[in-house]
């Protein structure tokens, strides 16, 4: 059968919500053979949908998936994209690599360590029997210097029936970062309950976002901050025009700028641009919040930069999810 043929069959097979290892593997080589940009970007677009539906079919080696993870400095790009799929649902097969997900909690890469401590924090949720011994683990990642690993552990921390959690998370409800008193919050009060927290039915995925026009995006993080506590107001400033929503207390008066992103991640020049906000006598401090993720340069400029945090779209649905926002009333 020609390529052509082959790949439109293979498309209309996985339209019709075929999930199986050897469609994935047929996808992807017809998207490495086929010389029609427009053929390509379709079956390239179909394997990501894979991703996302079904992403245990990228890891048919789990042995030697994290053979690689744990020998590599850094990522082949499909193993980044694998990885982070993976991680917000963690295959079956994982309960048994627990032992290699807390040796990559050891990692100087905080791409590794945040990502491990995401598998291992859903493991919990879903396989609390795999986890065992790991709470001394995600103790130790509270007092990480990455912020979304520090509220990713206390998150963990809110799943498990452990005596000394609570006094662990306590100094976490003090953190710099929004994120992680938001998550310390909401795992003391699961504690506290002494009902461990259960992963809700209907949690907030960064594709959620997909149906939502900029506008509607902003509305969102409008709502949560006011959900957080805050007075918010939206500035209709359109794209480009600097801070869209402002949050306030009586303590303090935060600038949020708002990016909703599905395929690009947001710069260093945009983080600049949030971070001069709080030179103004008006703001203590800025957020940027993005449905995606970060490059380099702007979490290197984050940490370098007083009053000035990231949120990206994993810690976004995190945020919404503990805050109890479903994501139906807003698709």
């Amino acid at each position: 059968m020609p390529t052509r043929k082959r790949a439109e069959a293979a498309l209309e097979r996985a339209a019709d919500g075929e999930r199986t290892r050897e469609l994935l593997e047929e996808l992807e080589e017809l998207a490495d053979a086929v010389d029609d940009d427009e053929l390509h970007q379709r079956l390239t677009l179909a394997v990501y949908r894979f991703l996302e539906d079904d992403p245990a079919l990228f890891v048919d080696d789990p042995a030697a998936f994290f053979h690689e993870l744990r020998t590599s400095d850094g990522f082949a790009e499909e193993t980044l994209i694998t990885f982070s799929a993976v991680a917000e649902e963690p295959p079956e097969a994982f309960a048994d690599r627990v032992d290699d997900l807390l040796a990559l909690l050891t990692s100087g890469n905080d791409l590794k360590r945040g990502l491990s401590l995401r598998c291992l924090y859903h493991l919990a949720v879903r396989m609390p029997y795999a986890i065992g011994g790991a709470t001394h683990a995600f103790r130790a990642c509270l007092d990480d210097p990455n912020a979304r690993i520090r509220g990713t552990a206390c998150l963990a921390l809110g799943t498990l029936e452990s005596n000394d959690a609570r006094d662990a998370l306590e100094d976490r409800l003090r953190d710099e970062s929004e994120y992680v008193r938001e998550a310390a919050a909401w795992a003391t009060a699961r504690l506290e309950e002494d009902a461990p927290a259960s992963e809700p039915t209907d949690s907030w995925e960064r594709t959620d976002f997909e149906s939502l026009d900029p506008l509607e995006f902003e509305s969102l993080v409008a709502d949560l901050w006011d959900a957080m506590g805050y007075r918010t107001e939206e500035t209709g400033a359109g794209p480009d025009g600097g801070i869209d929503v402002v949050a306030a207390t009586d303590a303090e008066r935060i600038a949020i700028q708002v990016k909703r992103y599905l395929e690009t991640s947001a710069t260093g020049p945009e983080t600049q641009q949030v971070a001069g906000q709080t030179a103004r006598s008006e703001f203590d401090r800025a957020v940027l919040v993005t449905s995606s993720g970060f490059t380099t340069p702007a979490e290197r400029f984050a940490d370098d930069a007083t009053g000035v945090e990231l949120i990206d779209g994993r810690s976004l649905c995190d945020l919404l999810d503990v805050n109890g926002f479903e994501p139906g009333s807003y698709r």
